[in-house]
């Protein structure tokens, strides 16, 4: 029992005189209980809280939680935002004559293919799939029924939403030395929504963009704005409103007006939660302060640069990275994939050969209504909360600096005057027509219609104003004016900074370790000390010593038998004559003589 307790009790023996851990030789060598005791607890309470504050310093660190730093940069212009525009009411003015002539299938005609769907559901006793019909009759699932090349037929064209626009510029952000001139925006690119059908994303000129304090929109769903702006012969019939066809599309698709989403220029724009509603006869003011993120100092992997980051593909559209983008393009592939449909409110790459068989989610034909049913349940059942989890963390990185805009929106009522927007819009044209080629035919006749406007006796009773101010009241009420605006050329600075860092942990750590039981990295070193006195301790009781020639092995182990034997026979005397340390330095030999 005693060799088999020997070697444990050496290990503690050993780890207690050499440790620099606070509390344990106190703990061992008190000679009262109380004490003991005290020091046990100790002992006891100090390790549970180095564990649990081991533990919380190692979940923050994994956790990035992060601290920001807000800096306030001065007279810093910035890139103007790019502006997306979309009708609430979707249906340009070619969308009735399209229906009329049977080119492209009105949404009476689908509404009465959802109605006798329903009934059959109804009569088969099929109450879920009728409900899943009736609550289909809407303006998303008509644009699924019908041909991408029709929807986009149906809608409005970029120049029938934006008859006229203005910006406001300096070339040195001096606001009080600012003019204003033509909007001079690059190739505008549209993109679907089934919501609106197709909506226009606007993007100024960089070069210039930088130095625009404020720029102005004409917004109009009128049907009728090129005849508007240049042809005064018209009539209430031209002013028919498509949206009168008779459909049944409930009150919730019903209003009018328009969204208007700032964004940073080049990405993709999130309609559904960044958007603005914009009213009818009102003049919105937009005002808008750049946010610039900055995430520094970041473990690799959890952001990117710019540059290292793909381009959003959404159909012909290319977009630069944006981690909202990339979630919903990556969403949309796995309901294609899961589903065997395409979801219209999700970013599409370029089609795949799976996603061109693919029909769109809410695609409904009268030949196959449980099609249909199968592909909404299937779309229901996904927990896209899961799905959105595993695409964040393992497909779409997140960028370390990027631009958002904090805005603040007012409105007032608007009225406007056609004919002072017939003239400002007619008289921009010729001044430009001028600049651009003096000499040129057109210019001419725009010089002739410049100095007719310049008698202003005159403009108040031209022909063309009467005719303007007989619909002015029909034709302001699908009109708003919406004014994006900078607060000032201040650009603010978020820095976020991991609250822990490699070495930041490690000085937590320390210091942890300091003020509980004083383990430092001293006491690893204590470890590999005992683990190494431990492996010699074995060797050497198990016979594997270091072998000696056999000659001289001989010679010392008759000499040390020799010197055991001269021992044993001097200890009675020794203790006979009381000296008693040589007595205990004969046992110590003794002692370590039997241990080898």
């Amino acid at each position: 029992m005693s060799k088999t307790l020997a070697f444990p009790k050496f290990l503690v023996s050993t780890f207690i005189e050499n440790t620099t851990i606070r509390g344990i030789k106190k703990c061992y060598t008190t000679k009262y209980s109380a004490l003991r005791l005290l020091w046990l607890l100790y002992l006891i309470s100090m390790a549970v809280l180095l564990g649990y504050g081991t533990c919380d310093l190692f979940s923050e660190f994994f956790e990035y939680h992060k601290s920001y730093q807000i800096e306030k940069r001065l007279n810093d212009p910035t890139p103007f935002p790019s502006l997306t525009i979309c009708s609430m009411s979707p249906f340009s003015a070619r969308a009735l004559k399209l229906w009329r002539e049977g080119r492209i299938a009105s949404p009476a005609e689908f509404s009465r293919q959802l109605r006798r769907g329903m009934g059959d559901f109804l009569r088969d006793g099929r109450y879920k799939e009728a409900a899943s019909l009736f609550h289909s009759d809407k303006v998303s699932t008509y644009f699924q029924f019908i041909n991408e090349s029709s929807a986009k037929q149906l809608a409005y064209s970029f120049n029938d939403l934006m008859p006229f626009c203005i910006m406001r510029h300096s070339a040195n952000g001096n606001p009080s030395v600012a003019h204003e001139e033509d909007c001079e925006f690059q190739e505008s690119s549209s993109f679907h929504h089934p919501d609106f059908f197709f909506c226009h994303d606007l993007e100024l000129l960089q070069p210039d963009s930088s130095y625009v304090s404020s720029l102005s929109i004409l917004l109009s769903n009128a049907h009728q704005n090129e005849m508007l702006m240049n042809d005064f012969n018209l009539t209430e019939s031209d002013l028919e409103d498509s949206s009168s066809e008779d459909y049944a599309f409930n009150v919730f698709n019903e209003a009018s007006g328009f969204r208007i989403v700032l964004h940073e220029p080049g990405t993709y724009p999130l309609i559904d939660t960044q958007s603005f509603s914009v009213q009818m006869q009102t003049s919105t003011l937009i005002k808008y302060r750049p946010v610039k993120v900055e995430k520094q100092n970041y473990p690799e992997g959890e952001c990117s640069e710019a540059s290292q980051l793909p381009i959003i593909q959404d159909d012909d559209s290319k977009y630069l990275y944006t981690f909202d983008a990339c979630l919903s393009s990556h969403i949309g592939q796995l309901i294609t994939e899961k589903c065997n449909c395409t979801s219209t409110y999700h970013v599409r790459p370029l089609a795949s050969d799976a996603q061109e068989k693919a029909p769109y989610c809410g695609f409904y034909s009268a030949e196959h209504p449980m099609d249909f049913i199968r592909r909404l349940n299937c779309v229901r059942n996904l927990n896209l909360s899961e799905l959105t989890n595993s695409v964040s963390q393992t497909e779409c990185p997140k960028r370390c600096s990027f631009f958002h805009y904090e805005s603040q929106l007012s409105a007032a009522d608007w009225f406007p005057r056609l004919w002072q927007i017939h003239w400002m819009s007619d008289i921009s044209s010729a001044l430009n027509a001028l600049s651009e080629r003096p000499v040129s035919r057109k210019a001419v006749e725009k010089l002739e219609q410049l100095l007719s406007f310049s008698q202003l006796e005159l403009i108040a009773t031209a022909p063309q104003v009467t005719r303007l101010r007989r619909l002015e009241k029909r034709l302001s009420k699908k009109m708003a004016l919406v004014t994006v605006s900078r607060f000032d050329y201040t650009t603010q600075v978020n820095r976020e900074t991991l609250q822990i860092s490699l070495s930041a942990l490690l000085s937590r750590l320390g210091g942890m370790g300091g003020l509980t039981l004083g383990v430092t990295v001293t006491t690893a070193f204590e470890l590999l000390e005992l683990l190494y006195l431990s492996s010699k301790r074995l060797l050497q009781s198990c016979g594997f010593t270091a072998k000696q020639p056999a000659a001289a092995g001989a010679g010392a182990t008759e000499e040390a038998d020799e010197n055991f034997a001269r021992a044993l026979g001097s200890l009675p005397r020794s203790r006979q004559n009381g000296d008693f340390r040589t007595a205990a330095n004969i046992l110590k030999m003794l002692k370590l003589n039997c241990l080898c």
